[in-house]
């Protein structure tokens, strides 16, 4: 079966505290990484026991000093430095406290004052600029984030060049729709070197492309199109006949509280991603680049200056790039702007209140046609309507404002070549978990008994969460809807059916079915091309159902903007490209810089702090610096390589575990026979297993071998799968075994004495109908039966685990317990499963 689916001012590490420079240099380092898990799952902030600062101190003590270590004075000096800017610093008085601790044993280290006026070469400082209405800020301007990435050699690397061919399955927003020849141009350098076209009047990002092979001026085209077709592009002129390189941007705006309350304090901050990396990398917190923030300027006041430095890289900035070693062209568009929908109507010049016309995206009125999409919002007609405002008065002028939906002028983000009306795409996290998921979610359990609370949470506590990244708490769940956060609306929502499904009513459970489709839409990690219509009639569904069974919840905007999901897939691609988790993360580093500070100037001391933390991430990495393009040494490369040292940057162990390698073993290391396996098995399946293990010889696929049941070997608790993610035993995995996709549940991981791993898999086989067709449960997901069927199969054939939750039926009970807590238990003879296509680890 296939499913897709405080201290005086002068000791402060404030730079408003540092005497005689205004712009000195306070750093801050973070290069916070996430692996594939969290990016699905970390919608909120991280926290400060993140970075693992004993280990890191205890490193400093064991450290030799290695000769060359520019362009620092000694490892122990750049380990400090680090320390003192880390992005979850310990405090000056606790960092006064370790500077004096090491200079017992060490009498050459640094102070504090020599690390605070220390400056690595090659650093800008943020520049200081105003806004439209003359108040000041600092930022970090875009070019100098470009010139750091191209130059840094593990960010040039895998930055993309030209756009990712595809036939169907689209993974990231590096790849979309073919173009048709007219739209197309090339700039031939050395080997083809950029692909561009002509859309929205400039140059546009690659991602609009597919690249399938070069065109061929022998094509059936007009004279005039192919003299169009070989005639030097402008940029192309402008470069000198240096290469040409397209690198899309992705713009994010958000706000946030500047105090650890998380209350008061108001910041509003820019952010600029590469859309061109890898959606990994994309989504780690180093590779998330603060522009500015500023608790006194707006975010829409701050975009004057910063639309003004991204229409210079529209046209294109010279920089030296690393991967090819020689100076290119970058052109640097807008992709798109994320952000939350009060924030993106802001950005876009839509009023934020209840006007008519409440759709930032098309005209659709909501009195009369909130379900469905009128005629699309554009920036010609946009700016005709502006005009019409501008030039009315009084009633007339408010008049039009409410007709139109819009303010009283254009916002600086109209001189960009991107049309923000469609170049704000739908945000999954805010639009719907935080709306109709939320809404609905809290109708259902305002209502319910506290005794059919506690049967839901018995539901729960049997639920099996293979696949599930984050597993929801029930009695948060269950008493605390009203206040439930994203992460946890996620979680449960991938679950939610199992759960709800005796609560609901007939049209509540339609709309549900049709939400959760919408979900998982929305949080999709590939995307079939050929099913974009189908996705649109997905989300029609959700509407209708909605105005039929709750027809009040049509007025609400967030309801609407979900119409305009399948256009978001279709221009930008799956949404784990845009979607704002990691960048939400991203605040709770602002906040940090603003805390340990004196507050008299939040966004220069942010903006340098950020600024620093950028580059001495690229010295590090290998980075060119100074007038001689000088290099940090190889000894402090692979300082800064070290597990303590990359723990405490990136925040967490990086995961070193491969594909197929076994993980923690057993307590005991005594030699087991493989018959022996279902006393480790951990469910309740284990009776039926031991029936099926009896004397059995099973034939290993990759070894061609036969193991009897006998051998002797050691038992491990878990495995590695494809996706770098660890599977567990008892989990319902899926696995690549003869070269199909199938199901099943693993039971042990074993180990012979030869060293041969094998991995035992009792298989599901899918339910089908009498033409084929696989038959679905009522909540629309497929049918599997849990067969008697054993499989010792390699590691190496495990890809993931996914949810796959049992078909209860009447014979599972729900029972109360002699301390008075229900508990609920599967009957096991009753061997049939549903595929849970809810959950965002099955796709």
């Amino acid at each position: 079966m296939e499913v897709v689916a405080t201290d005086d001012d002068t000791e402060h590490r404030s730079t408003s505290g540092l005497a005689a420079n205004e712009d000195a240099h306070i750093q801050d380092v973070s290069s916070a990484v996430s692996d594939e898990s969290e990016l699905e799952s970390a919608d909120s902030d991280c926290n400060d026991d993140d970075c693992d600062h004993e280990a890191f101190i205890q490193h400093l003590s064991t450290l030799p000093e290695n000769g060359n270590t520019t362009p620092f004075a000694s490892e122990r000096f750049a380990l400090l430095y680090t320390l003192l800017h880390s992005a979850h610093p310990l405090g000056e008085r606790n960092l006064k406290f370790i500077l004096h601790i090491i200079k017992k044993e060490d009498v050459s280290a640094p102070s504090l004052y020599q690390l605070k006026k220390f400056s690595l070469p090659g650093y800008h400082a943020p520049s200081l600029v105003y806004s439209d209405l003359g108040e000041p800020f600092y930022m970090n301007k875009p070019i100098d984030v470009i010139r750091r990435c191209f130059g840094d050699p593990d960010i040039s690397k895998t930055l993309q060049r030209i756009p990712v061919s595809h036939s169907d399955i689209v993974t990231s927003s590096c790849s979309s729709l073919p173009l048709t020849v007219q739209d197309e141009m090339y700039i031939l350098g050395k080997e083809m070197d950029a692909l561009f076209t002509q859309v929205r009047g400039l140059v546009s990002c690659p991602s609009r492309i597919l690249v399938e092979k070069p065109l061929c001026p022998l094509c059936e085209m007009s004279i005039q199109e192919f003299q169009a077709f070989i005639a030097p592009h402008p940029l192309k002129a402008k470069g000198n006949g240096k290469a040409v390189v397209v690198t899309p941007l992705l713009l994010y705006s958000d706000d946030l509280s500047g105090n650890l309350s998380k209350q008061w304090n108001l910041l509003d901050c820019w952010c600029i991603l590469f859309a061109g990396l890898p959606r990994k990398m994309n989504h780690q917190l180093g590779n998330i680049h603060l522009l500015c923030a500023s608790n006194t300027v707006s975010a829409v006041q701050m975009m004057g200056p910063i639309v003004s430095e991204l229409c210079a890289l529209e046209q294109g900035v010279e920089v030296f790039d690393e991967k090819t070693q020689e100076c290119v062209l970058v052109v640097a568009p807008v992709l798109a702007i994320m952000c939350d929908n009060p924030r993106a109507s802001q950005i876009v010049g839509h009023m934020t209140g209840r006007p008519s016309k409440f759709c930032r995206v098309c005209l659709a009125d909501a009195n009369e046609s909130s379900d469905m999409i009128a005629e699309l919002r554009t920036k010609a007609s946009s700016m005709v309507e502006f005009a019409k405002i501008s030039f009315a008065n009084g009633s007339a002028k408010a008049e039009l404002k409410t007709l139109s939906g819009l303010c009283d002028m254009p916002t600086p983000i109209l001189k960009l070549t991107l049309d923000p009306y469609q170049g704000t795409p739908l945000e999954a996290l805010h639009t719907l978990v935080l709306g109709p998921l939320k809404y609905f979610l809290h109708d259902v359990m305002s209502r319910l008994t506290k005794k059919e609370k506690e049967q839901m949470q018995a539901f729960m506590n049997a639920f099996d969460y293979s696949g599930f990244e984050v597993i929801p708490k029930p009695k948060r769940i269950c008493n605390y809807s009203g206040s439930l956060v994203g992460r946890d609306i996620k979680a449960f929502a991938q679950m939610a059916l199992f759960i709800l499904e005796p609560y609901l009513s007939a049209g509540e459970k339609e709309v549900w079915i049709a939400m959760l489709k919408v979900f998982r839409i929305a949080y999709c990690g590939t995307l079939r091309t050929s099913m974009l219509d189908a996705y649109q009639g997905t989300c029609d569904a959700f509407v209708q159902a909605i105005k039929e069974h709750n027809p009040s919840m049509l007025k609400k905007k967030k309801v609407h903007l979900v119409l305009h999901l399948p256009a978001a897939l279709r221009e930008f691609g799956p949404t784990s490209g845009y979607n704002t988790e990691r960048c939400e993360a991203f605040n709770s580093l602002v906040r940090c810089q603003n805390v340990h500070s004196n507050r008299h100037n939040p966004s220069r001391d942010i903006a340098v702090g950020f600024s620093v933390r950028e580059h001495l991430t690229y010295v590090v990495s290998g980075g060119r610096y100074g007038p001689n393009n000088e290099r940090c040494s190889p000894a402090i490369r692979e300082l800064f390589k070290t597990t303590e040292v990359l723990h405490f940057m990136n925040g967490y162990t990086p995961k070193t575990h491969t594909h197929g390698e076994f993980g923690k073993l057993e307590a005991s290391r005594k030699l087991q026979k493989l018959s022996d396996v279902l006393i480790y098995c951990k469910c309740e399946q284990s009776c039926a297993l031991g029936c099926l293990l009896d004397g059995g010889h099973y034939q290993l696929q990759q070894h061609g071998a036969e193991i009897s049941m006998d051998a002797l070997g050691y038992l491990y608790k878990c495995t590695a799968g494809t996706k770098n993610a660890t599977i567990k035993v008892t989990n319902c995995i899926k696995l690549f075994y003869r070269n199909k996709i199938q199901y099943g549940i693993l039971h042990a991981c074993f180990m012979e004495r030869s060293g041969l791993t094998y991995c035992l898999i009792q298989l599901f086989e899918e339910m089908v109908g009498s033409f084929g067709e696989p038959i679905l449960n009522d909540i629309d997901c497929p049918l599997l039966t849990l067969t008697k069927q054993l499989l010792l199969v390699p590691p190496s054939t495990l890809v993931c685990a996914v949810s796959i939750c049992h078909q209860c039926s009447s014979s599972c009970t729900l029972k109360e317990q002699s301390n008075g807590q229900l508990l609920f238990k599967h009957d096991w003879n009753n061997d049939m499963y549903a595929y849970n296509i809810y959950c965002m680890s099955n796709d």
